[in-house]
């Protein structure tokens, strides 16, 4: 960590960077857990070039902030020498109380430094917390601001452990809400493997967001751990997808998604293994153009209350220079009446026709293959059937797709025992425990009919 003083009291620091060991005890592992939890808030955390995006050494770094309720901030920065600091509040900005509802970019016109990004590269770990009481969960020593970054007690795992079990521990029907983010510096990590990971919890206006489709409109109920699901699966997979864009709430809206397939993943090698995952809300519209057997499209809704209907991400992949693509859909599409499912709200009294398909099936309709037939190859894994609805749980703090996929990588999934974890033996796995548990079963599309490596175990 190196500091430099600009006009005054304008402080530039350099951040310094390195790689975290990307296994189930790293920083991001460990700080899912809070989000697990099911935070009674919505906080949201970004960059200006956004999560997972890579910084040139000399670039200046934006954070920006954002929470539903006023409270108190702190953000944890996790460094590469296995140290944990407090960046803000820092010496030169102690007033940690912001305002609900408004966007807070940092450092900006009202805080008096810099961030400057600086060698060695790799990733750094961004945790966001807003309380409703100022709370010290760490010891108060460490707030104590002798220098520009107060350092945590501790290796970096073990300050995540801290702050996360400090969440835990905040007094029943106490506010507070976290978010999590990271960041990339000097050059991009040479890999195959290119991951985009999207979780929706709230939409735009909850708690009374709906979504118009058929020209009704049908509420979109919170979620409670669609972003813990997709920080989980970025967290467990950056070893085999170290090239990573993680999209939560109020950035997922339909452009942003679109942009980040259709621009950033289309930078990815032909030989690259691309990967999408959503975890969100799933709906349907009427078919337009023929191409479905029981009339309906499905689609996934967006942040801002938009959709995109499976030709058209069937489109935007078959596009991509990558050959091999995976798509993991923990949705459904149906509609539903009961709580914790993840589609629109379909009221009582209303029925609606059940599907027959389900989204995957138009990753093979001829005029999509059409664009690149001899090389697009998708892989499509879906939490529930057609007719089912894809359920989160809070006994096990995820989508149940999710979590079953999640207890996988952890190696039960190997079923060879030959040290890879495979897209189809990630697949079997859940598929062998969910319907057992659960009135849903996972679907896949595999048109690729032979393994397809997905992570390596260490």
């Amino acid at each position: 960590m190196k500091t430099s003083l600009y006009f005054g009291l304008l402080l530039c620091v350099l951040f310094a960077l390195g790689t975290f060991a990307s296994d189930e005890a790293s920083p991001r592992a460990i700080l899912v857990k809070p989000l697990e939890k099911g935070p009674p808030g919505r906080v949201e955390l970004t960059i200006d070039k956004g999560c997972g995006a890579v910084y040139q050494f000399g670039e200046k770094l934006v954070i920006k902030v954002w929470s539903e309720r006023s409270g108190y901030l702190t953000i944890f920065d996790f460094w590469p020498d296995k140290t944990a600091h407090i960046i803000f509040p820092n010496q030169y900005y102690q007033d940690s109380r912001i305002e609900g509802g408004k966007w807070y970019t940092i450092p900006g016109d009202l805080f008096p430094f810099e961030f400057q990004v600086a060698p060695p590269g790799g990733e750094e770990v961004l945790f966001a917390v807003v309380t409703e009481k100022k709370i010290n969960y760490i010891p108060s020593q460490y707030y104590e601001f002798t220098k520009v970054f107060p350092e945590l007690p501790g290796e970096a795992t073990q300050a995540a452990e801290t702050i996360s079990r400090g969440l835990e521990v905040l007094p029943q029907g106490e506010w507070w809400g976290a978010a999590m983010c990271f960041f990339r510096a000097g050059s991009a990590p040479q890999s195959e493997g290119w991951g985009l990971f999207i979780g929706i919890n709230r939409y735009e206006y909850a708690p009374l967001s709906w979504v118009t489709l058929n020209g009704g409109s049908y509420r979109l109920p919170d979620l409670t751990y669609a972003v813990a699901d997709a920080q989980a699966l970025a967290a467990a997979l950056s070893p085999a997808f170290p090239q990573q864009r993680v999209l939560t709430d109020g950035q997922a809206t339909r452009q942003a998604i679109k942009e980040a397939i259709t621009t950033w993943l289309s930078k990815a090698p032909p030989e690259a293994l691309v990967l999408l995952y959503f975890a969100g809300h799933g709906g349907r519209v009427r078919d337009k153009d023929g191409d479905e057997g029981d009339g309906w499209d499905e689609c996934l809704i967006t942040y801002d209350r938009d959709f995109i209907v499976d030709d058209e991400l069937a489109l935007w992949l078959a596009q991509l220079q990558a050959e091999k693509v995976v798509v993991i859909l923990d949705a459904s599409f149906c509609g539903a009446t009961k709580v914790g499912a993840r589609t629109f709200r379909v009221p009582e009294d209303t029925s609606l026709p059940p599907l027959k398909d389900g989204f995957a099936e138009d990753f093979l309709q001829p005029r999509t293959r059409g664009l690149k037939i001899d090389v697009f190859h998708a892989l499509v894994l879906s939490a529930s059937a057609p007719f089912e609805t894809a359920l989160e749980s809070g006994d096990l703090g995820h989508g149940v797709f999710s979590y079953y996929l999640l207890e996988g990588l952890k190696g039960p999934a190997d079923s060879n025992k030959d040290g890879v974890v495979t897209v189809q033996e990630i697949f079997a796995y859940a598929d062998s425990i969910i319907p057992k548990r659960y009135q849903q079963k996972p679907a896949l599309l595999d048109p690729v009919a032979e393994p397809l490596p997905l992570l390596k175990l260490r």
